[in-house]
């Protein structure tokens, strides 16, 4: 299973100058947990999550409405390529402990964003699958 095959596309973006109580309201009409933040090319320049939120804006107590995200959003995202398997992509937001992964096309551009839950309910529905299938073979009494 390739990372486009799960990662929500359109994915939900802001810009930079986007101030904290926008981007929230984007979360929350879209049932996200991040924004991708980019500039006018669609290229990604941050991410804006509700970790930020909690620990940039709201701990801090800052003003949600006079913020802007370009200044509470985490500036080192990694990303990923529409073909990277789900199980790389997983591996990689374990080892890295984020929690979402923008999907960029070969010019840089988000095209998606892939989520650590997206991608734990896609393998669970796999191995679920595979338990079937091995419980069919047993019940079935084997071959011949």
């Amino acid at each position: 299973m390739f990372l486009h095959q799960v990662a929500k596309v359109p994915p939900v973006t802001a810009s930079p100058e986007t101030s904290v109580l926008d981007a929230i309201r984007l979360m929350a009409d879209n049932e996200v947990g991040a924004v991708v933040v980019t500039d006018t090319n669609g290229k990604v320049i941050g991410i804006f999550t509700e970790r930020d939120n909690m620990l940039r804006v709201t701990l801090r107590g800052l003003d949600t409405e006079k913020t802007k995200i370009k200044d509470v959003m985490t500036t080192s995202v990694k990303t990923a390529s529409p073909d990277m398997s789900a199980t790389d992509a997983l591996n990689r937001m374990v080892r890295s402990k984020h929690r979402h992964l923008p999907v960029v096309d070969k010019t840089g551009k988000v095209i998606g964003v892939a989520s650590i839950r997206q991608l734990l309910m896609k393998r669970l529905d796999e191995q679920k699958s595979d338990i079937e299938t091995l419980e069919a073979y047993v019940t079935a009494g084997g071959p011949g």
